[in-house]
């Protein structure tokens, strides 16, 4: 597997006088998941192993990656540009009814079960399964915690003092986050319920069929002992049974390669869980840290200011003892003068 992550450019650019601090900093964050992986579809008929049927991997008509299964009914498929988008995985082989998984979510050597059934008048050409999955909501949900961490950080490193501000809205948003999932979880177990429901439906409605089934033929059989002017009728009602037979077979067969692949799916949706969280991580860590590097930058202009104060006001000091020095030398110089003055009278008195 092949990931490419491009995390956080952080640029700080700074001048600092003895009276003044700028800051200027810019933060961007870009996510991109790329993977190369490699899947695996196993291709079954009455519970053998088939060969040469075709598998495609599709995503929005752009076909993805392809194989065909071996002797034993494996098609290894190799996907080189993979996004973690949601695909259809169909199968193909003449003369047999195709089968589309639609709405799988691929992870790197999974695999996946495809029951071919042989075509009969009356089938549908194409049998197609949809899956259920949440990728793409946790994709999104992770994207938008990412851009909202991104938008904090940018504010705080040009707002310093908002930083208590940010602080209380991220508590604000966990709280928010925490809630999110929990409606998630709830609707999950909702729809959980309802597929339950569902299943135990279309079991009844199976059973019935099978009966009506089963009646039918007896009716054909018994028609056919009676009469053998309503032979083609017979025919016709036989060919009616087998083909509800096989609808059924293959309606069976699809439940349980659903449920095989959303299995896959589920897999796929926990590790992208985890991608998010790692990233949210992160894009958390940086802009922690540029939080810190702009209140450190901000507490170093106050020392600063404080240094140049406190060297003006020792300088005023200096400047008023020199001045009080000066004034008391010339005292002194006046009283010298003075004295001699009377001395030099005294004298000539």
């Amino acid at each position: 597997m092949k990931k490419i992550t491009i995390l956080v450019a952080l640029i700080i650019s700074g001048s600092l006088t003895l009276s003044a601090n700028n800051i200027a900093k810019e933060i961007k964050t870009e996510v991109v998941n790329v993977e190369a992986i490699s899947i695996k579809v196993n291709v079954t008929q009455n519970g053998q192993g088939f060969v040469g049927a075709t598998v495609t991997v599709t995503s929005q008509g752009k076909t993805l990656g392809t194989g065909v299964s071996d002797m034993k009914g494996n098609a290894n498929i190799k996907i080189a540009d993979y996004k973690s988008e949601v695909v259809d995985i169909t199968t193909t082989m003449k003369d047999m009814q195709t089968v589309t998984l639609s709405g799988a979510v691929l992870k790197n050597n999974s695999s996946y079960e495809v029951k071919l059934q042989k075509f009969v008048e009356g089938m549908d050409a194409v049998s197609i399964i949809k899956l259920d999955n949440n990728i793409g909501k946790i994709i999104d949900k992770s994207e938008t915690k990412v851009e909202n961490l991104n938008a904090k950080t940018e504010d705080a490193t040009k707002k310093a003092e908002d930083l208590k501000k940010e602080k209380e809205e991220s508590i604000k948003n966990k709280e928010a986050s925490e809630q999110a999932q929990k409606d998630a979880a709830a609707k999950k177990d909702e729809a959980q319920k309802k597929a339950d429901e569902n299943k135990k439906s279309a079991e009844e409605l199976k059973s019935e069929a099978n009966k009506k089934a089963e009646e039918a033929k007896a009716n054909a059989e018994k028609t056919s002992q009676e009469s053998a002017e309503n032979k083609d009728a017979q025919a016709q009602k036989l060919k009616d049974y087998e083909a509800q037979m096989a609808k059924d077979k293959a309606a069976q067969e699809a439940e349980e390669m659903k449920k095989k692949a959303e299995k896959e799916a589920s897999k796929a949706e926990k590790d992208a869980k985890s991608t998010a969280k790692d990233n949210e991580k992160e894009a958390k860590e940086q802009a922690d840290k540029a939080k810190a590097e702009a209140s450190k930058a901000k507490d170093e202009a106050k020392d600063a200011a404080k240094s140049e104060k406190e060297a003006a006001e020792k300088a005023k000091e200096e400047e008023k003892a020199a001045k009080e020095a000066e004034k008391a030398a010339k005292e002194v110089l006046s009283r010298k003068r003075k004295s001699c003055f009377r001395k030099v009278q005294q004298i000539n008195g």
